[in-house]
């Protein structure tokens, strides 16, 4: 029925696919799959659909991830230590590998021509499509989580413009407030929220209630913090010495050469540092340190209960 292009049978083997009914595929393929009936069933009409779809790609389950996602995520994480712990440290493991293998100098030994081959830029190009490699190592062509938000962004507008939906109104809030996939942009997320709780449900009201509280005190918390920025480096750069004409360099015909004693000012550092580089920063620091250990007394104490009640 569903491949016939019926909307009901579509949301039905979307929904079944999507709980696990998957008829012989693997995870990623049923995924995949359970998404292509639940976007037929939205190019229908169906506002539930468009839902799903969003909700699809806000929490990356196309990419196969299984943490946690958005501004509060850490809270996944204390509540229910014995689901996210162990991934939590595969992921802290492989990134140490990662990361070891590329202190670890393999190619060292490898002749030059050698070498080059090993980095060239070759793909298979099975999907149509060839990474750019050339890319700096910083940079990337787009970034896979940003890519889903405003995927996800794109299907909650659908399901707002089409269908009123009181849901995807709230999603797109909470999405404008934080910036996942789409400009931050405080208004338009309080608009937003008010529409959730301007239709005929008002199942939402108090969730919206303690949304736009919660966004009121953000929203304080951004303005206060750029104050705080915009006096720290007021001061500093006063404390230097130093305004931005001091700091724009003269050409070599300008130049006064009645002050070729006096020092130039210091140009504010724009090294960036690698991936890597920024991943050992992070890994090795007390925070890490603490939050390992933490980790590991939550777990001791979760054994030592599972250990009374099995007695």
């Amino acid at each position: 029925a569903a491949e016939t292009g019926s909307s009901v049978g579509q949301v039905n083997a979307a929904f079944l696919m999507e709980r696990g009914v998957c008829l012989g595929l693997d995870s990623a393929d049923c995924a995949k799959a359970s998404v292509r009936l639940w976007k037929a069933a939205a190019a229908r009409g169906n506002s539930e659909a468009c839902l799903r779809v969003g909700d699809f790609y806000y929490y990356g389950r196309l990419r196969g991830n299984k943490f946690p996602v958005g501004p509060f995520r850490w809270i996944q994480y204390v509540l229910y230590p014995e689901k996210y712990a162990p991934l939590l440290f595969e992921e802290w493991w492989e990134t140490l590998l990662r990361c070891a293998r590329k202190y670890v100098d393999t190619e060292s030994d490898l002749p030059k021509e050698e070498k080059d081959s090993a980095s060239s830029t070759t793909c298979d190009a099975e999907d149509g499509f060839c990474p750019n490699y050339s890319l700096d190592e910083n940079e990337e062509a787009e970034d896979p989580v940003e890519a889903d938000l405003s995927m996800a962004a794109h299907y909650y507008q659908v399901a707002v413009e089409k269908h009123q939906s009181a849901r995807a109104n709230f999603n797109l809030g909470f999405m404008y407030q934080w910036g996942l996939g789409v400009k931050q942009d405080f208004p338009l997320a309080k608009r937003h929220y008010d529409l959730a709780v301007s239709g005929h449900s008002r199942e939402s009201e108090l969730a919206v209630q303690v949304a736009l509280m919660a966004m009121n005190f953000h929203e304080s918390v951004i303005r206060w913090k750029v104050v705080l920025e915009n006096w720290w480096f007021e001061r500093h750069d006063r404390y230097r010495g130093t305004t931005e004409n001091d700091m724009t360099i003269k050409s070599p015909k300008a130049f006064d050469h009645d002050k070729v004693g006096e020092p130039l000012p210091m140009p504010r550092s724009s090294v960036k540092k690698t991936r890597e580089e920024v991943i050992m920063s992070h890994v090795f620091n007390w925070s890490s340190f603490l939050i390992v250990a933490l980790l590991a007394i939550v777990l001791k104490l979760i054994v030592m209960v599972k250990k009374r009640r099995q007695r």
